[in-house]
C-alpha cells in the first residue's frame, strides 16, 4: 500500500503541534472572491465554556402534584437533577452558542438546523450530568454582561492556520490565512418564558490564494412563552451566510470559488405537556439561496438550480419511563420547491421521515437521544421513482467518569449536490469524539468522523474520512487559547474524474470573552 506524503507531514505536523498547550475546533467560511481558484478552511469556532454551578445540598424537591416534576420554592418547573445539589438559577443556564461548535464532522459552519439551536439550549437543564465541555469551572468562566433581565455575553475570536490543500485537489497547493470573529450570546433571566438572541460575524483571509477569502455571519433568535404549567409556545427566526467545505462530499466540484449559500428561516411551535406524556409541533419555512460561482476559466456558473424553499412541519409525542427516560415517536415532513424550471422538474420532492427511540438520560452515565426509522422522497415528476431507506438520528454523551466524555453524533438527510444533473443525495455523517479534562482549565479532544453521500436513482458515490485532535486552554476569566489539528481525506466513485483529495491542517486561536 502506498503511504501518502500529505498524510506524513500532517503526521510530522501533529507531533510539533502537541508542544502547544491546547486546542479548540474549527470551521470554515465562506464569500466569493477573486477569480482565483481556492479552497475552504477549518478555522476556529466560539467556545462559551458555560455550564451550571453546582450549589449546595438542599431537601428533596418540591413536585407538581399534576406533572409530577420539580418545582422551585414559587412552584416553577426546575431541571431534572440527579447530582442531590440545587439546580441553577436561570440566569447560570448554558446560552445559546452564537458560534455553535459541532462536532467535527459538520459541512457547515454553524449549527446544521437552526430549529435545534433554540431545542438544545432551552431543555439543556432537563438533562442530568454534566460534559467535560460544558462544565462550569469557577474561576474561567466569563461573568457576561447583565443588561436588564438578560445576560449577555460578547467574545472576539482571531487566529492563524496553516492549509495544506487549499483546492481539495489531488496536487495541493499550500497556504495559510487568518480569521477574525466577533459574537455574542444573550438569554433571559426570567422567572418564567424564555428569549435569546446570538450571532457573530466571521472574516477569513488568505496570503495567497485570495479567491477564498471569505466572510460568513449569522443571527437567531428564539424564545419561548410559558401560557400555563402545561402549555408554551416557542418561535424562532434565523438569518446566516454558510460555507462548505470543498472536500464536502456533497461538493464534488471544479468551481474557482467556494460554495456559499444564504438561508433564511423561521418557525412556530407549541408544546403540551400534562404529567408524563407530551406532545410537541412545530411548522416552519426556510429559504435557502446559493450564490453564482465562476468556473476555472473565470465564467460566471449559475448555482440558482440549487435554490429552493422548504416548507417543514413536525409532530411528537414523547412519553417519560424509568424516571429520565423517555420513549418518543416523530414524524417530519418536508415539501422542498426550486425556483428555476428545469431544477423544479427534476428535484421538487416532498421528504418524510418517521423516526422513533429513546431520549432523555437513558442510564446514569449516557444522556441524549438515539432514534432510528424511515426516510421517504416522492419526487413530482410522474417518471421519477420514489425512495425510501433506512435513517437515524443520534446525540449521546457517555460520562465516562468525571474528566471523560465520549459522545457520537450521526445522522441521514436528503441534501442538495453540486451537479446540475443530480436530483438530490442522501447525506450520512457519524462523529465520535472524545474530551479529557487534563487539568481544570484544559481539556483535550480528539474526533473521528464518517460521511457518506449517495446520489438518488445515480451510481455516483462520495465518501469521507477525517481526524481532528484539538485543546481548549483557559488561561483566565476572560482568555482561552485552542490549537487544533485536523487531516481527512474524500473518495470519489463515478464522476467524471474520479479524485481522492487529501487535506491537513494546523491552526491557532485566541478567544476573549468578556
Amino acid at each position: 500500500m502506498v503511504r501518502s506524503p500529505l498524510a506524513g507531514s500532517a503526521t510530522l505536523l501533529l507531533m510539533s503541534t502537541l508542544a502547544m498547550p491546547a486546542t479548540a475546533q474549527t470551521t470554515q467560511t465562506p464569500r466569493s472572491g477573486a477569480s482565483v481558484p481556492g479552497r475552504l478552511t477549518l478555522p476556529a469556532q466560539s467556545d462559551p465554556m458555560a455550564t451550571r454551578q453546582p450549589g449546595t445540598p438542599m431537601p428533596p424537591p418540591l413536585v407538581d402534584p399534576q406533572t409530577g416534576r420539580p418545582v422551585d420554592a414559587r412552584g416553577q418547573p426546575m431541571g431534572v437533577a440527579n447530582t442531590g445539589v440545587e439546580a441553577a438559577p436561570s440566569g447560570d443556564a448554558i446560552p445559546v452558542p452564537a458560534y455553535i461548535p459541532l462536532p467535527s464532522g459538520s459541512t457547515q459552519q454553524t449549527e446544521v438546523p437552526t430549529a435545534r439551536v433554540a431545542d438544545r439550549a432551552l431543555s439543556a437543564l432537563r438533562l442530568p450530568g454534566e460534559t467535560v465541555l460544558t462544565r462550569r469551572r469557577p474561576g474561567y468562566d466569563a461573568p457576561g454582561l447583565r443588561v436588564g433581565g438578560m445576560v449577555v455575553r460578547p467574545y472576539i475570536d482571531a487566529g492563524l492556520a496553516y492549509d495544506a490543500n487549499v483546492y481539495a485537489e489531488e496536487n495541493p497547493r499550500t497556504d495559510v490565512f487568518a480569521h477574525i470573529l466577533g459574537g455574542f450570546d444573550a438569554t433571559s433571566d426570567w422567572g418564567r418564558h424564555r428569549a435569546v438572541l446570538s450571532g457573530f460575524i466571521r472574516r477569513r483571509e488568505y496570503a495567497r490564494y485570495t479567491s477564498e477569502n471569505t466572510t460568513t455571519y449569522r443571527v437567531v433568535t428564539a424564545g419561548r412563552y410559558d401560557a400555563t404549567s402545561h402549555i408554551s409556545f416557542t418561535s424562532e427566526a434565523s438569518r446566516q451566510r454558510i460555507q462548505l467545505e470543498r472536500s464536502a462530499v456533497e461538493e464534488v466540484s471544479s468551481l474557482a470559488l467556494p460554495s456559499i449559500y444564504d438561508l433564511t428561516s423561521g418557525q412556530l411551535g407549541t408544546r403540551i405537556e400534562y404529567g408524563s406524556t407530551r406532545l410537541t409541533a412545530t411548522g416552519g419555512v426556510a429559504r435557502t439561496e446559493f450564490r453564482d460561482n465562476r468556473s476555472l476559466a473565470g465564467q460566471i456558473t449559475d448555482q440558482r438550480f440549487r435554490t429552493f424553499t422548504g416548507y417543514s412541519g413536525e409532530a411528537r409525542i414523547e412519553h417519560d419511563v424509568w424516571g429520565t427516560r423517555a420513549v418518543y415517536g416523530q414524524l417530519n415532513v418536508e415539501r422542498r420547491r426550486f425556483d428555476l424550471a428545469e431544477a423544479r422538474q427534476r428535484s421538487n420532492a416532498d421528504v418524510y421521515t418517521l423516526t422513533a427511540g429513546l431520549r432523555g438520560a437513558l442510564t446514569q452515565l449516557i444522556r441524549g437521544h438515539a432514534g432510528v426509522g424511515v426516510i421517504r422522497v416522492d419526487f413530482q415528476e410522474p417518471t421519477a421513482p420514489s425512495i425510501t431507506g433506512l435513517t437515524f438520528d443520534t446525540q449521546l454523551d457517555w460520562l465516562v467518569r468525571e474528566r471523560t466524555t465520549i459522545s457520537l453524533s450521526g445522522s441521514r438527510e436528503v441534501r442538495t449536490a453540486a451537479q446540475q444533473d443530480a436530483r438530490a443525495a442522501l447525506f450520512t455523517n457519524v462523529t465520535l469524539s472524545a474530551s479529557e479534562e487534563v487539568r481544570r482549565n484544559l481539556i483535550l479532544t480528539l474526533g473521528l468522523r464518517q460521511q457518506w453521500t449517495t446520489y438518488v436513482n445515480d451510481i455516483r458515490r462520495a465518501s469521507l474520512t477525517g481526524v481532528t485532535l484539538g485543546a481548549n486552554w483557559l488561561l483566565d476569566r476572560h482568555w482561552t487559547i485552542k490549537p487544533l489539528i485536523s487531516y481527512l481525506r474524500r473518495t470519489d466513485r463515478g464522476f467524471n474524474l474520479d479524485l481522492g483529495p487529501e487535506d491537513g491542517q494546523v491552526a491557532v486561536s485566541a478567544t476573549y470573552r468578556f
